[in-house]
């Protein structure tokens, strides 16, 4: 067991009312969710209710709080190159942990405003510009898609880049720069067109909701989730689940995958409960209290009776390489600051 699983942890009550307390009798009047030792108070009132695998939470705060949100946020435009009118966007921002960071994360939400869902939207031409219109790296070669709910394509076969109409859901990006040149400055800009096969898809009969998080003592944030829905949900080791940090207004502050000690690893029963948490303790500057969660679930079984002859196998299999690549970028981002040296104590105030 890692050491930051026994040291203590600030315990995050979803409202600023919420009743919080470690798991002695009496502690607590509400329910909790036991999760690797790491206790998440429940708030149904979290669930939000056109999502079957997100919530927005609200509780303590998280980051190291030592430099102003604008030192570490800025607006950027959106270049879109063709009209997509089944889709609306928020403001997208550029975001960076740390004002020495070389890498850049990229977040806006995104909106379902046609009358039937949509899987595997894909930023096509996904270009990073700067103020003259020039790119600043090498468009990558699997572009993001818009994270949100899951659905089924059939019965094996299930992604979580789905809006059902009205739904909300997040384009969530990291970049670096293979020379090493620091992004955030120059980019003014995000280019692409929208890439959106028609698949058929459904609903599946689990929904893995978060329902409180955790942030130890030593920076590492942990999400609680319960499946609420009405059938098993397989939990893997290798899972894509991710959080991002809202500020008060909801626009992002950074966001991080939930990659480390999935809890349990196997079938999620209705009404079981588990954890998912970073891998490296988080580095941000700036601070939050707030964030919308996302909890990768896959398929119980194999596929019998697909709902489409055309189902997407190639698209869900980019679905991955995209999930992949942007773990690879985190992952490059942390690892490169373990190799100069820095430790979450150093920047701590």
């Amino acid at each position: 067991m890692s050491a930051y699983l026994v040291g203590s942890l600030a315990v995050v009550c979803l409202g600023a009312l919420a009743a919080c307390g470690d798991a002695g009798a009496g502690a607590s009047t509400q329910p909790t969710v036991d999760a690797g030792n790491r206790m998440c108070a429940v708030d149904s009132g979290a669930i939000a209710s056109l999502s079957n695998n997100s919530a927005a939470l609200d509780g303590v705060s998280f980051g190291l709080g030592t430099t102003s949100v604008d030192d570490l946020r800025k607006s950027i435009r959106i270049d879109l190159l063709q009209p997509e009118p089944r889709l609306t966007m928020g403001s997208a921002y550029a975001m960076r942990d740390t004002t020495d960071e070389t890498y850049i994360e990229i977040g806006f939400v995104v909106t379902n405003v046609g009358p039937t869902s949509l899987c595997f939207a894909m930023l096509e031409g996904f270009r990073l510009k700067d103020a003259m219109g020039a790119d600043l790296i090498e468009p990558p070669m699997y572009p993001p898609f818009v994270q949100g709910s899951v659905a089924m394509l059939d019965s094996s076969l299930w992604t979580d880049t789905c809006l059902q109409p009205g739904e909300t859901g997040w384009v969530l990006d990291i970049e670096g720069s293979p020379g090493g040149l620091a992004l955030y400055a120059p980019l003014a800009a995000i280019e692409f067109q929208y890439d959106i096969p028609d698949f058929l898809n459904d609903l599946p009969g689990p929904r893995v909701v978060p329902d409180g998080y955790t942030v130890s003592d030593d920076g590492f944030e942990t999400v609680c989730f319960t499946n609420v829905g009405q059938g098993q949900a397989a939990m893997t080791a290798q899972t894509f689940s991710k959080f991002v940090a809202l500020d008060d207004t909801g626009a992002p502050l950074e966001w991080e995958f939930l990659t480390d000690h999935i809890r349990p690893v196997g079938l999620l029963q209705p009404g079981d409960s588990g954890s998912a948490s970073t891998q490296f303790p988080s580095f941000y500057e700036g601070n939050a209290h707030r964030m919308r969660a996302f909890i990768d679930f896959q398929s119980p079984g194999t596929s019998t009776e697909p709902l489409s002859y055309n189902a997407p196998q190639s698209a869900s299999a980019d679905d991955s390489l995209v999930w992949n690549r942007l773990r690879t970028a985190q992952l490059s981002r942390d690892r490169q600051r373990q190799t100069r040296g820095l430790s979450r104590a150093q920047r701590a105030p």
